[in-house]
């Protein structure tokens, strides 16, 4: 396998990655909160949603997991703003 072919199947493997919302991986990620490098779990878009509005009412949780589902098989979200990581250590959330 050549420099390019290399190169190509990198690049490949970073964008499946990134467009496709796996949940469950890990990566170390600098925590602010935390002030140090931390483990953090990919968490899906609909489980981001419905952390932020726990407290909203019933009808407002039920459109927010639908439009989190739909932002999970949606490949552009990922790729535009980022795929959403839970700190394993606080519980905060981020994109990457």
């Amino acid at each position: 396998m050549g420099f390019w072919d290399s190169l190509t199947s990198i690049l490949e493997k970073q964008f499946v990655d990134r467009a496709l919302n796996l949940s469950g991986q890990h990566r170390d990620f600098y925590c602010e909160h935390c002030r140090r490098i931390t483990d953090h779990i990919s968490i899906s878009h609909a489980a981001s949603l419905a952390r932020i509005n726990r407290h909203e009412p019933g009808t407002m949780r039920l459109v927010s997991r639908v439009v989190g589902k739909l932002n999970d098989l949606n490949p552009v979200q990922n790729l535009l703003l980022g795929r959403p990581y839970r700190c394993g250590t606080c519980g905060r959330e981020r994109l990457d």
